[in-house]
C-alpha cells in the first residue's frame, strides 16, 4: 500500500510541479541508504533485539507522521496547485523526505523483518549481501517513486484549474 513516503512525493508533486518531488524523492532514497547504512553497521540488529529500542523508534516515526499531518492541517496556508513551479528550498524538501524515509514506520519493518530473510549466514560476507540488497531496493525505489513524481506533477497542472481540489487535497494528504 502506499505509505509516507510515497504520499509525500506525490502531494510535492501535485502542488509544486516536477522539480519538487524529484528532490524529495532523492531526500527519501538517501532515508534508505542510511537505513541500509544501519542494518550494515549492525545497528538494526541491535535495535531489532531491544523490544524497547525498537518500539522507540517505531512510536518516534509515527509521531513524526502524526505531527506533519497535524501541522499541515493547522496551517493557514492553503494547499495551493498553481502554475508557480518554483522549489523555494530544495534543502528542506530533501531533508524532509529523507526524515519521512528514515522515521517511516513501515521503512523500519521492512529493514529489520523482511532483507535479513535474503542473507544466507553460509555466504562470505553479511553486511555485503545487506548492502546489495539495501542498494537495489533504494534503487528500484527511486525509480518508481521518480515515477510517481513526474506523474503527480503532470496531473497537479490538470488540476490547477480546480480550486476544490485544492482544499481536499489539503485535508487528504
Amino acid at each position: 500500500t502506499p505509505g509516507p513516503d510515497i504520499l509525500y512525493i506525490t502531494t510535492r508533486g501535485i502542488g509544486q510541479g516536477r522539480h519538487a518531488p524529484l528532490i524529495s524523492t532523492s531526500g527519501v532514497c538517501a532515508g534508505y541508504v542510511a537505513h541500509t547504512m544501519m542494518a550494515v553497521a549492525g545497528l538494526t540488529a541491535i535495535l531489532y533485539a531491544s523490544e524497547v529500542l525498537f518500539n522507540a523508534v517505531r512510536y518516534a516515526g509515527a509521531a513524526y507522521l502524526l505531527y506533519l499531518g497535524v501541522k499541515t492541517l493547522r496551517s493557514k496556508a492553503q494547499f495551493e496547485i498553481s502554475g508557480d513551479h518554483q522549489v523555494h528550498d530544495p534543502r528542506w524538501l530533501f531533508l524532509t523526505g529523507m526524515a519521512t524515509s528514515v522515521m517511516n514506520p513501515k521503512g523500519i519493518l521492512l529493514f529489520f523483518a523482511y532483507f535479513p530473510q535474503f542473507v544466507s549466514p553460509e555466504a562470505d560476507s553479511i553486511p555485503m549481501q545487506l548492502f546489495i540488497v539495501g542498494m537495489l531496493f533504494t534503487l528500484m525505489c527511486g525509480i518508481v517513486y521518480g515515477t510517481y513524481a513526474f506523474f503527480s506533477s503532470a496531473i497537479g497542472q490538470r488540476l490547477s484549474k480546480a480550486p476544490r481540489f485544492a482544499d481536499a487535497m489539503r485535508w487528504l494528504t
